[in-house]
């Protein structure tokens, strides 16, 4: 991810071999042939374009699947022996060492995770040579759009929320294990600080840098429409829970929009932040307030968040006319079409297949 061109070599179907270069500053692609030198036509180049693309995707989320089953078990053993002789300085008082542990068990998961995910996205990177400015951006944002989006994301949470709580009441659904699950709070502890930054900064910086970072930026030559849709729907589905694909399809596409919006990476991270957050407070809320408190301040903070959403919303859409408008692609193929090439790639293909089979076979 540090070259701003990106050249790419091979044989088009008339046996011709080709060479071309993508200037990632210029949004542009050039080649041809390398026996009569005659431009090859730019629907060809993209074509080349989209199946390397979805190949390196397939790959991508195969190998993260990968290291997300194996992860786990090397650094549990790392972690264990770790712990192991960490007993005799800590002492073996059962409330100091189900602390620890607690923490120790947390640390594995997220770097499990963090690993998984980091590791994946740098082979995609560097394969599709997306330089870091583009992967990246970080336009500076007024504290009023930011103030906006920072509304319509809490409308949003409630709305999420909601949705996933009839769907899960609906389709009994077995819960998945995808991107750190397990990670959870504990009870008001010494500890609690530890696994909040844990459970809520991390994993909200991280996933935004790999979502809405190198993978929304690297799939905007194809379009910001194609761009949005297809990270979030990534996004929705790695996470092995389908009872929270649509309301992770739907947190994704809002990520993406305020990214291309703002232009800037932080934006969304501060709302995944925000959200993350808002689901952490309501699972820590029933080990503080009993049932009817806590099913009152749910339900009231529910309605308030969707109020301020429905006004950020109306906010927004007021400040910019074109509030739903995305950049075209500038390529002359569809989007129906890149959709076509992309989920009939073998290996884009064998990943879905693949995420499927996890969902009702996990490792």
């Amino acid at each position: 991810m540090l070259k701003r061109y990106r050249s790419v070599s091979g044989r088009d179907s008339n046996g011709y071999q080709y060479r071309y270069v993508y200037d990632w500053e210029q949004d542009t692609c050039k080649g041809c042939t390398s026996f009569d030198f005659v431009q090859i036509p730019p629907s060809s180049l993209e074509r080349i374009w989209v199946r390397k693309t979805a190949s390196c995707l397939g790959l991508t989320i195969m190998i993260y699947y990968l290291l997300s089953s194996l992860l786990p078990l090397c650094f549990g053993s790392l972690f264990s022996r770790l712990f192991t002789a960490l007993l005799p300085v800590i002492g073996y008082s059962p409330a100091l060492m189900s602390l620890v542990g607690f923490v120790f068990y947390q640390l594995i998961l997220l770097i499990s995770a963090v690993v998984a995910l980091l590791v994946p996205t740098l082979f995609y990177g560097m394969a599709i040579g997306i330089p870091f400015s583009k992967a990246f951006p970080t336009r500076r944002v007024s504290p009023g759009l930011m103030g906006l989006h920072m509304l319509v994301g809490l409308g949003l949470w409630a709305f999420t929320a909601l949705l996933t709580f009839y769907i899960a009441a609906i389709f009994p659904l077995p819960q998945g294990g995808g991107l750190f699950s397990g990670l959870a709070l504990p009870a008001w502890s010494p500890g609690f600080g530890i696994s909040l930054v844990l459970v809520v900064v991390l994993p909200s910086l991280i996933g935004v840098l790999v979502f809405q970072g190198v993978l929304l930026q690297s799939l905007r030559r194809f379009g910001d429409g194609l761009a949005v849709l297809l990270s979030a729907f990534i996004y929705a589905v790695i996470q092995l829970d389908f009872r929270q694909v649509p309301a992770l399809f739907l947190m994704g596409i809002f990520l993406g929009y305020v990214v291309l919006k703002s232009g800037c990476i932080w934006v969304a991270a501060a709302l995944s932040l925000m959200m993350n957050l808002l689901w952490a407070l309501m699972q820590f809320l029933p080990s503080v307030f009993p049932e009817a408190a806590t099913l009152l301040i749910t339900e009231s903070a529910m309605i308030l968040c969707l109020l301020a959403g429905l006004i950020g919303l109306i906010f927004l859409a007021r400040r910019d006319e074109r509030i739903f408008q995305l950049h075209p692609s500038k390529t002359c193929l569809s989007s129906r079409g890149k959709f076509a090439i992309i989920f009939s790639n073998p290996a884009f293909l064998a990943a879905m297949v693949l995420t499927a089979v996890l969902y009702f076979y996990p490792l």
